[in-house]
């Protein structure tokens, strides 16, 4: 995408759409750039003419895999039930606008800040707190606030259908009928008097029923057993795991974290070659290695501008973001380090991981160690 805005950039158009792209981003952030452009190459379904986004599949899979009530085995069955639930709450939505459904602004924002989770100790709506809900389950005020709208909708249309259900007439009939029915019935309570004298049973009475009833006198299979117990964390008790171990643990645990990543790119293809643009590449690592902050490298070599102006700050992503490739580069670093250089759609990139949203070692310590 960053490419083919590149090798449009010197037309008036292609500079009001950067414009448009670069103040939606610092307002809305990266997710409002995917409305822009019209049909997306990585569409996944489509819906009575409404496309559902490859990316849209994953983002809601990470949210859901994030949430840790899913295991990683069940990934896969976990994205085929979200791509089902995705259709069907299209088809709802579409419904709901087709039936003239509206919900205003301000019964979103009513609804926002009376969000228990969006509350501070003091029961009152947090600013901060809300910025800080919304960027752990992956979301930006905009895109929060436009799903808060559209799950309303479909609530509306829900209740609807459900409180305009009817009663036909031979249903309110049967159901008078049943209510109105009655029992009688008869009783005799018998006693002691009433029963026969004193019954004697002879041994032969006796052995003749339990030869017929031998089943109902068997005793339940047993066995007589050994056994050696073995106490996991007793023998536990005595094994030492050495910190290098543990942070090697933890950074296995969190490999896929979410991470915010700066790049520089150098585009090939229209104004420079191959070569020029590995030479422009090697130029700008040179630059890192001999202690250039990566901001200022980013300003002078990448072709990026829009990100350029900004260190080069790409935002957070997740896993398969931007592909193979670049996941390749930016999930294999540790917060502050800096990849080598990346070839992806025809442009050479630079990948500087600058946070991982991944709890402390120190809150993982021992919950790892007894691991």
């Amino acid at each position: 995408m960053l490419q083919s805005i590149r090798n449009g950039s010197r037309s008036w158009g292609a500079k009001i759409i950067i414009g448009v792209m670069v103040a939606a981003m610092a307002l809305f952030g990266v997710e409002s750039l995917f409305g822009l452009f019209g049909d997306d190459p990585d569409q996944e379904i489509s819906v009575n003419g409404e496309p559902i986004m490859r990316q849209q599949i994953e983002m809601e899979v990470q949210r859901a895999m994030r949430s840790g009530q899913v295991p990683p085995e069940q990934e896969r069955e976990l994205e085929n039930d979200i791509r089902d639930e995705l259709v069907t709450q299209t088809l709802v939505t579409q419904y709901a606008e087709e039936g003239g459904l509206h919900v205003s602004d301000g019964q979103v924002d009513q609804l926002i800040v009376g969000i228990p989770e969006f509350q501070d100790d003091d029961g009152r709506f947090s600013p901060d707190v809300f910025r800080n809900r919304l960027s752990g389950a992956g979301y930006t005020p905009v895109s929060f606030r436009e799903e808060l709208e559209v799950d309303v909708k479909r609530q509306q249309l829900q209740q609807g259908l459900a409180f305009s259900d009817f009663t036909l007439d031979n249903e309110r009939q049967r159901l008078a009928e049943l209510q109105r029915q009655q029992r009688s019935f008869r009783y005799v309570m018998l006693d002691e008097d009433d029963l026969e004298g004193d019954v004697e049973i002879s041994e032969d009475e006796l052995e003749t029923y339990y030869e017929a009833n031998a089943d109902r006198f068997e005793r339940p299979e047993q066995v007589r057993l050994e056994y050696v117990l073995v106490d996991r964390r007793e023998m536990a008790s005595d094994a030492d795991v050495d910190e290098d171990a543990l942070r090697e643990a933890w950074l296995e645990q969190t490999e896929d974290a979410d991470r915010r990543v700066s790049h520089i790119m150098i585009t090939f293809g229209d104004e420079r070659d191959r070569e020029e643009a590995q030479q422009r590449a090697d130029e700008a690592l040179e630059a890192l290695e001999d202690g250039e902050s990566f901001a200022d490298t980013a300003l002078r070599y990448s072709d990026d501008t829009a990100s350029a102006e900004d260190g080069g700050d790409l935002g957070t992503i997740s896993r398969g973001f931007f592909g193979d490739a670049f996941d390749e580069a930016a999930f294999s670093l540790d917060e502050g380090e800096t990849s080598s250089i990346v070839e992806m759609d025809n442009a050479l990139h630079i990948v500087q991981v600058t946070d991982i949203d991944r709890p402390a070692f120190e809150d993982q310590q021992d919950s790892l160690r007894e691991d």
